[in-house]
């Protein structure tokens, strides 16, 4: 066994990651010279996948987990003529979901391990923070954090995943959520790498039953530079959906535009100046980018151009799980560069801005992102999920019987000492109404009347004739 502690191993898992980011090497040697260079051997209490299942202490002759590498590309990004550099679009990380499942086994035992990583880490032994969970060493946060609008105590990062564990999920609430970053993301299929994480959430115990995306980034480089960007939209050439706002950014010390951010409340469109970006980011950050996405590509220039779309956009074209995603990725990239916001060739004509050329800028900004969003052929059009409509909500009928019914199985609860079939529940509640009918039949006639006065004032303030005179006598001609 090697003397490697979990703290060096982190830090060699992901070298050894980003080692073999683009050397074209196939998975299986991948994984064979992470197992050589990690030592890595699995103890009496490991977990081994089966065609069945994963079991928990199964006996060392058994099949070890062969772990899918988070390094896989293809679906994404565009291997075609090479008319774009390869690396200059996709996702880039900001992509965040909830997991939604049940924990089959080992919830227990992961949450105890967490909490002693945290608080041994919290009286100032940090290497505690690295835990070997399900054959990925983890980095264990010291403390919790929010995601997804509620708290997570427990925050683990690797391989550019941050994974969030709630130890007490109820309601809406996802037991697991993940954001996946640049580090994950960089030169890979995004819909891979989830398929990689949820293998690991079922070796750890998890049993995946469905995900909600509740945020997606697109972006593409692209060498133009950002003020040309800024120009071409002045002269009231900008044609948009976005009822928000538009802010700049300058750098005081060179006064040069920097950022431009055209944000609503469902999504973002975000342009800004990557090199300087870069000329603030952390050593590691800047080296990535400079090895795996610049590579040897010079440009003067280098702008990001960045769609953030945020959970209720995403609704409303029906995209909620992953497989949403990738089946419509092509056609929410053309809703957003096309419709919610695009720049034109001349000052817009009221009312013919649909038939006015695009500027020749925006059309190149437009290509790119089709060729790096554009290669899945099991794919929805624009027109298929614009047409989609969400599924009828529960009308208030439903509702109001969904807590008539909750309220009146709370009191035979408290009458009935000892329940032991559904005729003694019903034969209670029988009771009860046939007590309370004439105060039951009593309001059911005034919410109805109260209904029918409410809706029989007409614009002007008055109420017809007709029904004023019916209600009048239903109140007080009995």
């Amino acid at each position: 066994m090697s003397s490697l502690s979990l703290h060096d191993k982190f830090i060699s898992q992901v070298l050894i990651v980003c080692k073999n980011i683009s050397d074209g090497r196939s998975d299986g040697e991948i994984i064979e010279q992470y197992d050589r260079e990690m030592d890595f051997e699995c103890s009496d209490k490991d977990v081994f996948f089966s065609d069945v299942g994963c079991t928990v202490g199964a006996p060392m002759s058994e099949k070890k987990i062969s772990l899918p590498p988070f390094t896989n590309r293809g679906l994404v990004k565009y291997h075609g003529s090479g008319i774009y550099p390869d690396t200059w679009g996709g996702y880039d990380g900001g992509v965040e979901l909830g997991v939604y499942g049940i924990w089959r086994f080992g919830f227990a035992d992961l949450i105890k391990q967490l909490e002693k990583a945290k608080t041994l880490a919290a009286d100032g032994d940090e290497l505690s923070q690295y835990v070997d969970l399900a054959g990925y060493v983890v980095k264990v946060s010291m403390t919790g954090a929010r995601c997804g609008g509620c708290v997570y105590k427990y925050v683990v990062e690797f391989c550019g995943l941050k994974v969030y564990f709630h130890s007490n999920a109820r309601g809406n609430i996802a037991p697991v959520r993940v954001r996946f970053g640049f580090a994950s993301l960089i030169n890979k299929n995004l819909f891979e790498v989830y398929d990689s994480f949820c293998f690991w959430l079922h070796c750890l115990g998890f049993r995946k039953e469905r995900e909600i995306i509740s945020r997606v980034d697109m972006q593409v480089l692209t060498p133009h530079d950002i003020e040309d960007i800024f120009f071409s939209m002045r002269g009231d050439r900008v044609v948009t959906l976005c009822r928000g706002k538009m802010e700049t950014h300058f750098n005081l010390k060179t006064a040069r535009l920097e950022t431009i951010s055209i944000k609503s409340k469902t999504m973002e469109l975000c342009v800004y100046d990557k090199l300087a970006q870069l000329s603030s980011v952390d050593p590691v950050y800047f080296s990535l980018f400079q090895n795996y996405v610049l590579s040897e590509v010079a440009s003067e220039n280098l702008t990001r151009v960045e769609f953030r779309f945020r959970r209720d956009f995403l609704k409303r074209y029906g995209i909620t799980t992953i497989d949403d995603l990738r089946k419509s990725q092509l056609a929410l990239i053309e809703i957003a560069c096309l419709e919610w916001f695009r720049i034109l060739e001349n000052p817009k004509v009221r009312g013919s801005e649909r038939e006015q050329k695009i500027h020749p800028l925006w059309e190149d900004i437009c290509n790119r992102f089709f060729y790096y969003f554009g290669k899945e052929t099991d794919t929805k059009n624009r027109k298929q999920i614009k047409s989609y409509r969400s599924p009828r909500s529960v009308s208030r009928v439903e509702r109001l019987i969904t807590m008539a019914l909750g309220t009146l199985s709370s009191a035979a609860s408290l009458e009935l000492s000892e329940i032991e079939s559904t005729e003694q529940v019903l034969n209670y509640v029988f009771k009860i109404l046939e007590q309370n009918k004439l105060r039951l039949t009593q309001r059911a006639q005034l919410r109805q009347i109260d209904r029918e006065v409410t809706q029989s004032y007409i614009p002007n303030g008055e109420i017809s004739v007709k029904k004023s005179v019916d209600i009048f006598e239903r109140l007080y001609c009995v």
